[in-house]
C-alpha cells in the first residue's frame, strides 16, 4: 500500500486501443435502495497466448459479515471479464505484455461502471469512474434524483440521493514467465510507478501456476499441485504447511517442455516437413531390415496419417495443397509426385515459420496443437495421434509427480491437483493426463484428488485461474484489514 501511495499522481491505467480485446459483462445485482460500499477485486491470468482479467465487485457489508461466496455469487454485485493478448514478457516482450495486462484491467473495470450506469444516473462516464478508482483507490458515485431545487431549497417529498462508494481492495496477477522475485518486482514497478499507477490496497504479482493452485485450494495455494499446459507448460506443487515449493518444466520451448501446446505444435510441424519431403517415418527401415512386415505396414499407415495431418496444418497456415496439372485437372500434391508444388509449399512454410525472427513465435506454433486433438477420433489418424498424445501426457504426469515428491513431508499426503490450460480443455488429452498421473501415484505414499471447477459448464465464465487470482486478492485484502484493526478502508472524498 505504501508503494501504491507513491503512484497517486501517476497516469491512469492505460487502455491501448491497438490491443485486440474482448469484454464480457457476466452478471449484476446492484443494491439501489441504500447507500452502499463496494469492494473491487481484480484477478489476472496472463498466459503465453492470452490475458484473462476477471473483476468481482463485492458488497462490503456482506463481505464483513462473511455472507458472500464467489462461486455462488452470494454478496457479489457485479462481474466482468476482459480478454487480450499474451502476457508472458519472455515471449511477447515486456512492453507488449504490460499493454495487454493494463488494457484488460482497464476495460474490465470500465465495463463494471458501464453496468452501474445502466441501472442508475451517476453523471459519470465509465472511463472517468475507472480512472478515479485507479488514481485514488476509491471513487464515490452519487446517484438518483437531486434533492435540491434550482433555488437551493430542498424539494418536498424528493426521494433521497444515494451514494455508492467503490474501493479498489485487491489486485492479483498470475503471469506466465514470472517465476522469480526480480521479475515480480519489475511488474510491480511497471504497474505502480512507471505508467499504470494502480492505487490498490493490495497488489500481488506471482506466476500463473500459483493462481491456478489458489483456485483449487480456495485461495490458500498450499497442499496441492497444478499442471498448466497451454502454449507452454509447468508443474507446480506446494506442501501443506506452505514452506516447500517445487516447480518442474516451465523452461520454455528452447528446452522442449514435453506436453505443452508448443511441443504438440512442433510435432505437427515435424510431421509436415516429413510429408513435404516424402520421407518415411524413421523407424520403417528398422522394421524392413528385421523382416517385420507388420512394422512395414504400420509405418505405411503412419506415412499416410502424416500426410493427412500435414494437409490440415498447411490449411491452418493458409497454404493450399491443391495444384492444377498441365491437363487442367485439380489434384492434391500429396497424392501425386508434384515436385515443383512441394518445393513452393516448402518455401511458403519456411517463410511463415521465420517471418518474425530466427525462431517461430511460440503462440503460432502452439496454434497447430488442436489439429492433433481433432484428428484423434478419425480412423486414418487415430493410432498416429494417439502415440503423440500419450508421450505428451506421460511428460506432464512425470513433471507433476516429480514436483509433488519434492515437497512431500513424512507420512501420507493427499494433494489436490488442478489441470488447467488451453490444451487440457480437450477431453481426450485431459483424460490421458489423468490416467498417467493415477498410474504414477498408484500404491505410493502420496495420493491425488483432481479438482473440478464448480463454475465450469455453467455457461458463464466466472471460474478458472483468473478466479483463483480474485480469491488471492480477497485473502490479501483480509490480511491487510487484520493488520490494521479499527481502520475504515472507505473514506469521504472531496
Amino acid at each position: 500500500r505504501d508503494c501504491a501511495r507513491r503512484a497517486g499522481d501517476a497516469m491512469n491505467v492505460p487502455v491501448d486501443t491497438g490491443v485486440t480485446h474482448k469484454v464480457v459483462f457476466l452478471e449484476q445485482n446492484w443494491a439501489l435502495d441504500r447507500d452502499v460500499d463496494y469492494l473491487v477485486f481484480v484477478g489476472v491470468d496472463g498466459g503465453g497466448t492470452a490475458t484473462n482479467c476477471l473483476v468481482w465487485v463485492v458488497d462490503a457489508e456482506k463481505h464483513a459479515a462473511g455472507a458472500f461466496d464467489l462461486d455462488t455469487g452470494i454478496g457479489v454485485a457485479a462481474t466482468a471479464r476482459c480478454m487480450t493478448g499474451a502476457a508472458n514478457a519472455n515471449s511477447a516482450g515486456m512492453d507488449k505484455a504490460v499493454a495487454n495486462v493494463t488494457t484488460a484491467i482497464g476495460l474490465a473495470v470500465e465495463k463494471v461502471f458501464e453496468s452501474f450506469n445502466e441501472d442508475v444516473d451517476t453523471k459519470y462516464r465509465p472511463q472517468a469512474a475507472a480512472a478515479g478508482l485507479f488514481q485514488l483507490g476509491q471513487v464515490n458515485l452519487p446517484y438518483g434524483p437531486d434533492e435540491t431545487a434550482a433555488s437551493g431549497r430542498k424539494r418536498k417529498n424528493a426521494p433521497p440521493q444515494r451514494t455508492a462508494r467503490f474501493r479498489l481492495a485487491g489486485v492479483t496477477l498470475g503471469l506466465a514467465g514470472c517465476d522469480s522475485a526480480a521479475s515480480a518486482e519489475l511488474w510491480r514497478d511497471r504497474l505502480l510507478l512507471d505508467e499504470a499507477g494502480i492505487l490498490s490496497d493490495t497488489l500481488v504479482v506471482d506466476s500463473d501456476a500459483v493462481i491456478a493452485l489458489a483456485r483449487a485450494t480456495k485461495g490458500k495455494a498450499r497442499g496441492g499441485a497444478v499442471i498448466i499446459a497451454g502454449t507452454g507448460t509447468v508443474a507446480f506443487a506446494v506442501s501443506h504447511d506452505g514452506k516447500s515449493k517445487a516447480r518442474t518444466q516451465g523452461f520454455g520451448p528452447a528446452f522442449n517442455d514435453v506436453g505443452s501446446g508448443h511441443w504438440l505444435g512442433s510435432k505437427v510441424l515435424e510431421c509436415t516437413a516429413r510429408a513435404l519431403d516424402g520421407r518415411l517415418p524413421h523407424n520403417i527401415f528398422e522394421g524392413i531390415a528385421n523382416g517385420n512386415m507388420f512394422e512395414g505396414i504400420t509405418n505405411g499407415y503412419l506415412n499416410d496419417a502424416e500426410k493427412i495431418v500435414a494437409r490440415a496444418a498447411l490449411k491452418h497456415i493458409g497454404i493450399t495443397t491443391s495444384v492444377t496439372t498441365t491437363e487442367g485437372d485439380a489434384v492434391d500434391m500429396f497424392e501425386y509426385q508434384c515436385v515443383k508444388a512441394r518445393g513452393n509449399c516448402r518455401e511458403d512454410i519456411i517463410k511463415w515459420a521465420y517471418k518474425d525472427g530466427p525462431s517461430p513465435a511460440w503462440d503460432k506454433v502452439a496454434s497447430l496443437a488442436p489439429i492433433l486433438f481433432a484428428r484423434w477420433g478419425k480412423e486414418r489418424t487415430r493410432f498416429y495421434v494417439d502415440r503423440i498424445l500419450n508421450e505428451a501426457a506421460r511428460g506432464l504426469a512425470s513433471a507433476l509427480y516429480n514436483a509433488i515428491e519434492r515437497v512431500t513431508r513424512k507420512g501420507t499426503n493427499e494433494f489436490t491437483v488442478a489441470l488447467v490450460g488451453g490444451t487440457l480443455t480437450y477431453d481426450v488429452y485431459r483424460a490421458k493426463v489423468i490416467e498417467h498421473v493415477k498410474t504414477l501415484f498408484e500404491g505410493g505414499v502420496n495420493s491425488v484428488t483432481f479438482y473440478d471447477d464448480p463454475c465450469s459448464g455453467k455457461g458463464v465464465d466466472v471460474g478458472g485461474p483468473s478466479a483463483g487470482a480474485v480469491e488471492m486478492s480477497v485473502r490479501s485484502f483480509e490480511a491487510y484489514v487484520a493488520q490494521n484493526p479499527g481502520q475504515n478502508v472507505f473514506r469521504d472524498l472531496a
